[in-house]
């Protein structure tokens, strides 16, 4: 090779060098990149979806007394149920919610009237904000984050009670580790005459299997028994509801729960750690670089 050629080449440390510079931004920036992520964007996703969309449809049985005869009338029934958010805010989801229901002609459709409310609810615990929307208590939905042991109130509407529910153990439904709760309360009071008489009571039982991550219920059960009472005892019962999800009900409630427990790992957990070890591997292979880079500049000098 002819010596003008020779030295018009970079020295054999310059391109080490310069490599390791690039890694070495590279790397820094996607470490920051990724703190930033983990400390600001991923607690976002063990919240309540600013987007939240969910429903649900229950099928059962509803008995009624009939006072002329004695006896009780059992009628099918399918409940729909839907929350759709309106607004949020760091900390605040606002939630349209409708309930409606299905039952055969001659039922009794006063016992599940279509209704529609605007909540606001906690976007951490699921819980209602008492501030922003008086008169329910506790929890519309189970929060993002179970894990066993824990407990939490959840709001019955046919009756207008917090019920609460508690850890059972885990069970696992249509391919999902789901954290079984069960509530039971007796004896509600329903309402007061001026004397503080109870003429109306409930017996209410909930049944919730539910996806810890994300919260989701994938499968619900729901057994409530309306009485008459005298004072605090109870007198006959007026009638029982029997609600649960479907075997198809269940099955569409965990494909939702998986597809979203993907996403916040997904999205929450697994993407900024998987660029945060390759910044820092990228880092590493940079500062590799410089030292070989440092190791032939003074190589060449010694010749």
């Amino acid at each position: 090779m002819h010596p003008q050629e020779r030295h018009s080449q970079p020295p054999a440390h310059v391109m080490p060098r310069r490599l390791a510079i690039v890694l070495l931004a590279l790397g820094a920036a996607l470490v920051a990149f990724s703190v930033v992520w983990l400390v600001a964007v991923s607690p976002s996703y063990r919240l309540l979806r600013p987007d939240y969309h969910r429903s649900e449809m229950l099928q059962g049985t509803f008995s009624d007394l009939d006072s002329a005869s004695g006896t009780f009338a059992e009628w099918t029934v399918t409940v729909h149920r839907e929350w759709q958010a309106e607004g949020a805010t760091d900390r605040a989801l606002a939630l349209y919610e409708a309930t409606s229901a299905t039952v055969p002609e001659g039922a009794a459709p006063f016992a599940f009237p279509d209704t529609a409310s605007h909540l606001n609810v906690d976007r951490k615990t699921g819980a209602y904000l008492s501030t922003l929307y008086g008169g329910r208590r506790g929890n519309f939905s189970p929060p993002p984050g179970l894990k066993p042991g824990d407990s939490f109130t959840l709001w019955v509407q046919a009756v207008l009670w917090a019920v609460p529910v508690r850890y059972e153990g885990a069970v696992s439904v249509n391919g999902v580790v789901a954290l079984l709760f069960r509530g039971e309360a007796l004896d509600l009071p329903l309402d007061r005459e001026p004397s503080g008489i109870i003429q109306h009571g409930a017996d209410v039982m909930v049944e919730l299997q539910v996806e810890p991550r994300t919260g989701y219920v994938v499968s619900r059960a729901e057994h409530i028994t309306l009485k008459v009472m005298d004072g605090k005892v109870p007198v006959r019962t007026q009638s029982v509801t029997d609600l649960r999800f479907s075997e198809d009900e269940v099955a569409r409630q965990a494909r939702l729960a998986r597809g979203e427990r993907l996403r916040v790992a997904l999205l929450g957990t697994f993407m900024p750690w998987a660029l945060l070890g390759l910044g820092a591997l990228l880092s590493v292979e940079g500062l590799f670089l410089l030292l070989v880079a440092s190791w032939r500049r003074r190589a060449a000098r010694s010749i």
